[in-house]
């Protein structure tokens, strides 16, 4: 007889559960975007001369993922060359898509391809043509020795020349890298069909753009072209008018006379005062009366004068000096005994 129990309650609810499945997912998105930053510094990074499993060397490690990143990425240059890059496109695109919730439960049907565009990629990568720089240092192409090998078997099964062999390789595994890498990396039709319209109406919308700036920029050469020519219209007909007025000048100045103006007198300078001068109001000195205005003076004579000869002149001069002086004898002679006076006095001597 079986023993009935009882069913117990879960430990989380459903929505816990969810919840955790939800960060547990994220968590692991981040983890694939940390082991991708980590692989393409790998990758990016990767020099012959690092030591790793087939090089032994003192040198410095120049790996930026340092001894055991340089020890991977040997053996993944070797194998399939820069197809290795497909192995961080990977990674990173997946972790995206766990960290965002964007198609991760299509992870596990959509991985299993990811060697299969890793070795496309490969084979994409031996058909281009190599440095010279990547010739001294390896013995094998882009590719690695895989893309080599398989297209040593192409170039060889093919009837065709090898260099239409190559070039057909390459657009077809050009192709095929771009189809398988967007099954493994998740798309589905849908959102190819939205990044299309995504970046046909983005095509669109510059296209347009860039004829608007062309269209603004032309019908802007245009109207400044216009401006220009109206300018120098306008200013044509200004210098036009200009010469008409001068020539209406000209001819009117042409029929007047004109006299010269004579300059300004300039007006006296004032003489320089002195410092008492400047301050009257310390030291008040009279000024100067004005100089009286100078006499009327007469340029005529009452005078008679004697137009004679020079001999009958100075005869006529020396009769009267002695006239003169006769009168004058006559005039001043007087007694030599004067009359008295009583209480008056006399008057002067003569002189003579």
């Amino acid at each position: 007889m079986a023993y009935q129990t009882r069913g117990r309650d879960p430990l989380l609810d459903s929505n816990m559960a969810q919840a955790i499945e939800k960060r547990g997912r994220e968590l692991l998105g981040l983890a694939l975007i940390m082991l991708g930053i980590m692989a393409a510094m790998m990758i990016g990074s990767y020099t012959p001369d690092d030591p790793n499993w087939m090089v032994s060397t003192d040198a410095p490690v120049q790996n930026w993922m340092g001894r055991i990143g340089a020890s991977i990425a040997a053996p993944l240059f070797m194998i399939v060359g820069w197809g290795a890059w497909g192995i961080a496109i990977v990674l990173l695109f997946w972790g995206g898509r766990f960290a965002l919730h964007q198609g991760d439960d299509r992870a596990l049907g959509r991985l299993i391809f990811a060697p299969i565009a890793v070795a496309l990629g490969a084979i994409y990568a031996a058909t281009l043509a190599p440095g010279q720089e990547w010739l001294l240092t390896h013995s094998f192409g882009l590719g690695g020795l895989f893309g080599d090998t398989v297209m040593g078997a192409l170039l060889t099964v093919l009837p065709i020349g090898s260099t239409l062999t190559v070039k057909l390789m390459s657009l077809l595994m050009g192709v095929a890298i771009v189809a398988l890498g967007a099954f493994v990396l998740g798309f589905t039709k849908a959102e190819l069909m939205r990044i299309t319209r995504f970046l046909l109406v983005g095509l669109i919308m510059a296209y347009a753009g860039l004829m608007t700036l062309l269209g603004r920029g032309a019908s802007g050469a245009v109207v400044a072209a216009q401006n220009l020519s109206a300018r120098q219209a306008e200013r044509r007909e200004r210098r036009r008018q200009e010469a008409e007025e001068a020539e209406t000048w000209a001819a009117q100045d042409a029929g007047q006379d004109y006299y010269a103006q004579q300059a300004p007198m300039p007006e006296p300078e004032a003489e320089p005062r002195s410092l008492f001068g400047r301050m009257p109001g310390l030291i008040k000195r009279p000024e100067a009366d004005d100089m009286p205005e100078p006499e009327l003076i007469e340029t005529y004579s009452d005078a008679i004068v004697d137009e004679t000869p020079g001999e009958e002149r100075i005869k006529s001069k020396i009769a009267d000096v002695i006239k003169n002086r006769v009168r004058n004898a006559n005039a001043i002679h007087t007694p030599t005994t004067a009359p008295l006076t009583k209480g008056r006095g006399r008057g002067p001597d003569p002189l003579l």
